[in-house]
């Protein structure tokens, strides 16, 4: 789970939000789309996650809940999480939920969150890990954040790009967005040219974490410093 504060009740305990499950796609037969409906008031950052807790009987009386990056922004009036179809009980159960109740706690990767007061961002997505770079490449885009400069480069080795279409809008609706959509993780000299020509700007890595040890490897052989004043970094474990 990421290591971060969450909403939290005046007693302290951690608080619970109901939401209903009102859109469940597959796509390509792997990945999970799932729109949320919260009950009442739930704010967040682009780029922050979720725990969500399925009832206990759904799960054979184990704890049943799975941390999950949010793909929506916070300019849109649902939730909306992407994950692998791993045939897991939870998935399973999860699968049959649409119209269904969920219970969330959140939000959570407050590290991992768009910085507001940057002017420059380099997005590096590796399969999945385009969850939270599509928040945040929406959320620039709905608020007309002209003011920040957005590179997302989305890496995915069998080459299907979730949410292709819709980013590909977006990078032409604004001179600031712009896409590239790669088969394998950029070389030192591609990420060192890329990291230049934005100005040095702050760098967000997420995806499945062998794909992130590559990413992250190639920034460090680019001769960029790594620190948490430079980058911010989420692996997807447990896949």
């Amino acid at each position: 789970m990421p290591a971060s504060s969450s909403s939290n009740n005046s007693d302290g305990s951690e608080k619970f939000y109901d939401a209903y499950v009102t859109d469940i796609s597959v796509k390509r037969e792997k990945y999970i789309v799932i729109k949320l409906s919260v009950y009442g008031s739930f704010s967040y950052k682009p780029g922050n996650s979720i725990e969500m807790y399925l009832d206990r009987d759904l799960c054979g009386d184990d704890e049943c809940y799975r941390v999950f990056s949010l793909a929506s922004s916070p300019t849109e009036d649902f939730l909306m999480i992407v994950t692998i179809d791993s045939g897991s009980r939870f998935k399973r159960a999860l699968m049959g939920l649409k119209g269904g109740r969920v219970r969330i706690t959140g939000p959570w990767s407050m590290n991992f969150a768009l910085r507001e007061e940057l002017d420059s961002v380099l997005l590096i997505g590796y399969s999945i890990g385009v969850s939270p770079m599509r928040s945040m490449v929406k959320y620039v885009y709905d608020q007309g954040r002209s003011d920040i400069d957005v590179k997302l480069i989305y890496v995915d080795e069998e080459g299907f790009y979730l949410f292709r279409e819709e980013l590909e809008d977006m990078a032409r609706g604004r001179g600031n967005i712009e896409v590239v959509f790669m088969d394998k993780v950029p070389d030192p000299s591609t990420v060192s040219s890329m990291y230049r020509d934005l100005g040095k700007p702050y760098i967000y890595v997420s995806g499945l974490p062998q794909g992130v040890r590559e990413i992250v490897k190639s920034i460090r052989d680019a001769g960029i410093k790594i620190s948490r004043e430079t980058m911010a970094i989420e692996s997807f474990e447990g896949y």
